[in-house]
C-alpha cells in the first residue's frame, strides 16, 4: 500500500513538472490518503491510486505534446518573421522610390554652373 502511495504521489509529481493543472490529481491522491487514514477497505484505495497513477500518466503525456506544439509554434513565428524582415530589407526601398516617383515625377533638371 505504501509503495503504490509513493508511486501515486511520484507520478502526480511528474504532472505537475510537465506543466499541466494537476490540481484534480491532487484531491484524488488527498481522498485517497483520508481514505487510508480513515480505515477504509484497502481495494477501493487502491483502485483510486491506480486512477492517479493512470490520470498522471496521461496528464504528463498531454504536457508534453503541449510543449512539442509550443516548440514548433514559436520556431514557425521566429521563421516568419526572419522573412517578414528580409522582405522588408530587400523590398521596401524599391517599393518607396517607385511611389515617390510616380508622386513626385516630371521634375525638370537644369544644369547651373557656378
Amino acid at each position: 500500500m505504501d509503495q503504490r502511495m509513493g508511486e501515486a504521489y511520484m507520478a502526480v509529481r511528474a504532472a505537475s513538472e510537465s506543466h499541466v493543472d494537476a490540481v484534480y490529481l491532487v484531491n484524488l491522491l488527498n481522498q485517497a490518503l483520508a481514505e487510508y487514514e480513515a480505515g477504509e477497505d484497502p481495494d477501493v484505495i487502491l483502485a483510486h491510486l491506480d486512477t492517479v497513477i493512470v490520470l498522471a500518466a496521461e496528464e504528463t503525456a498531454r504536457g508534453a505534446e503541449a510543449r512539442n506544439n509550443l516548440l514548433l509554434a514559436t520556431g514557425a513565428q521566429v521563421a516568419l518573421a526572419g522573412v517578414m524582415v528580409y522582405a522588408t530589407w530587400r523590398h521596401l526601398p524599391r517599393l518607396f522610390w517607385r511611389r515617390w516617383l510616380r508622386v513626385r515625377g516630371g521634375w525638370l533638371v537644369e544644369y547651373a554652373d557656378r
